[in-house]
């Protein structure tokens, strides 16, 4: 996803290590914010273009900053209505690919592309997308798939007393 560089009229590209280092700049200011998702103003977009400049090399200014934030939301939404909206669909999250049955793929093929490039790639940056974009995402211990049982009361209370 590029455009040009409102500066000298070249191509920018977002390249992965960019991604990534957006996502975990997003983040932190979700973990520093009280309510969890802040909102952003001009000034916020500014100081995110600077630190990005700071740790990539790369300026990508307000607009573009905003535009692949938007874009990653959808990227999010789409992403987890697949992955938790369908039972038997898995995901492995160390491998990021998502496995379903030949009919799910079919149905999501006929609503948009996106779905081919997760069949293919999977999505590589969920966990962030989760924290920068989810209230509720469970992962970790807690995290309960749709193809196994859910965790009996006392499940739940051994794995706290071991995590405390």
């Amino acid at each position: 996803m590029g455009g040009k560089n409102g500066n000298l009229g070249n191509h920018m590209e977002w390249f992965e290590e960019a991604e990534k280092t957006f996502l975990k700049i997003l983040a932190e200011r979700v973990r520093r914010d009280p309510n969890g998702a802040p909102i952003l103003k001009a000034i916020d977009w500014t100081e995110i273009n600077d630190l990005l400049l700071a740790r990539t090399g790369l300026q990508y200014g307000m607009d573009r900053l905003r535009g692949k934030y938007n874009r990653m939301r959808s990227v999010h939404t789409k992403f987890a209505e697949l992955v938790t909206g369908n039972t038997g669909v898995t995901w492995d999250a160390n491998s990021s690919q998502v496995f379903a049955p030949v009919t799910v793929w079919a149905n999501y093929f006929k609503r948009d592309k996106i779905f081919k490039t997760f069949k293919k790639h999977g999505c590589k940056f969920y966990s962030l997308l989760g924290i920068v974009f989810s209230t509720s995402i469970a992962s970790g211990t807690f995290h309960n798939p749709s193809t196994i049982r859910s965790q009996t009361l006392e499940e739940e209370r051994m794995i706290e007393v071991y995590y405390k």
